[in-house]
């Protein structure tokens, strides 16, 4: 038995009313800026959030992906003005129900911190989970492309020890070469760099799964 196969009998049971690509969506976009939570219920609902209007194409294409399992179609906010800037972002966003199938991925994704809250981590078997798909996904969510012409993963609200593990993950499952770069001197946030003399490489795995609208993430798509 292969690590796929191993993925797919364990998360089969739990989460039988997600198809694989919801459940490729849900652990790319838990990597980058997708939270989930409890609303008065015994079960977690998924959250999306992007910038709007830059990301509305996207946030759109999620919504398609989970339209069964939600409620109101997505809604713009304006945000508060940024406290380093003064500038007013307005995000677009939605959630699912709350789901059964989703407590695996939210053990997997939170744990209890020393004050008692839960706090998103990475995965310890993320190396298992980690697939075209879900890579795409996570570039999708939260990467960018940079001025060298790589492409950067945030991974700022992750410990480095996470940030190491993703970054395994990502040299044993595909190959790459990658880096870690501090964001800021002396910040303690780290993220990682997939250096542009791999792009070519990273093309080929994540551009079947990349929307249209976010191609531009990943030099020549």
């Amino acid at each position: 038995m292969n690590n796929s196969d191993f993925v797919l009998l364990s998360l089969g049971p739990i989460s039988a009313s997600l198809s694989d690509e919801q459940r490729d969506a849900v652990i790319g976009t838990m990597l980058g800026d997708a939270s989930m939570e409890y609303s008065g219920t015994k079960n977690p609902r998924l959250r999306f959030e992007q910038l709007y209007p830059d990301r509305e194409s996207y946030i759109n294409s999620l919504y398609i992906l989970f339209k069964d399992f939600t409620g109101t179609p997505p809604r713009i906010v304006e945000r508060k003005p940024d406290k380093r800037t003064g500038k007013i972002y307005r995000t677009i966003s939605f959630k699912t129900r709350s789901m059964v199938s989703l407590n695996f991925f939210y053990e997997l994704f939170y744990a209890t911190s020393s004050n008692g809250t839960r706090t998103k981590i990475v995965p310890i078997t993320i190396k298992d989970l980690l697939n075209p798909r879900v890579l795409a996904y996570w570039i999708m969510d939260d990467g960018n492309m940079i001025t060298s012409g790589g492409t950067q993963l945030c991974t700022d609200s992750f410990t480095k020890d996470e940030v190491i593990l993703l970054e395994q993950a990502i040299q044993s499952n595909f190959k790459l070469h990658t880096r870690l770069e501090e964001h800021g001197v002396g910040s303690g946030k780290w993220r990682i760099i997939i250096p542009v003399r791999q792009v070519t490489s990273l093309a080929s795995i994540v551009g079947p799964y990349m929307h249209s609208s976010l191609k531009y993430k990943v030099h020549g798509l």
